[in-house]
């Protein structure tokens, strides 16, 4: 017999099997709450701004500025202008993670390690940019985990007063960073 020979003759004893009157799927007398799934959000935008005033990213700087001032001293115009282009799209990526909503995964990624801690502490079951939602169900519950996520930056009281300050300001649109870049 061959393959859909096979696969409509298990397809017709299903259907035999399933229309008999004694046979069905079970349904509960009792509907259940569907569970409540938690989502971890936070506010790139704090998460950007704790990370360019961190050691990390005064290192990260440190080394390009570095680099490039070897590769001047060198000559070494190509690798010069390849340094100066890096350093010109960071800025810009910068202001967009910083000021709007850009993804911050390239900031998040310094600190993956410490994200299944961090979604233990909050007892989330997933963490996500809260302006990257669409839609939410009613099953679902967002816990503010922004605190959690700048705390591995090591934020001084200076960066926290400035993150204070920023949590009560909009998102700048996109299209007008886009403007200044």
């Amino acid at each position: 017999m061959g393959l859909f020979a096979k696969l409509f003759a298990v397809g017709f004893v299903l259907l035999q099997l399933l229309s008999c009157p004694g046979i069905s799927a079970q349904e509960s007398d009792t509907k259940s709450e569907p569970s409540t799934v938690r989502v971890g959000t936070f506010d790139s935008r704090l998460v950007a701004t704790a990370y360019v005033r961190s050691q990390a990213f005064q290192l990260r700087l440190a080394k390009m500025q570095s680099e490039l001032k070897d590769a001047k001293a060198s000559g070494d115009d190509k690798r010069a202008k390849q340094l100066e282009a890096e350093g010109q799209a960071l800025q810009g990526q910068v202001h967009k993670q910083a000021f709007s909503t850009w993804p911050v995964h390239d900031i998040l990624e310094t600190i993956k390690e410490k994200m299944p801690e961090i979604a233990k502490q909050a007892d989330v079951d997933l963490v996500v940019s809260k302006w990257d939602f669409v839609f939410l169900g009613t099953n679902v519950e967002t816990v503010d985990v922004t605190d959690l996520l700048v705390e591995p930056f090591s934020p001084t009281d200076e960066t926290r007063n400035i993150l204070a300050n920023l949590r009560e300001q909009d998102p700048v649109p996109l299209d007008a960073i886009h403007k200044h870049n």
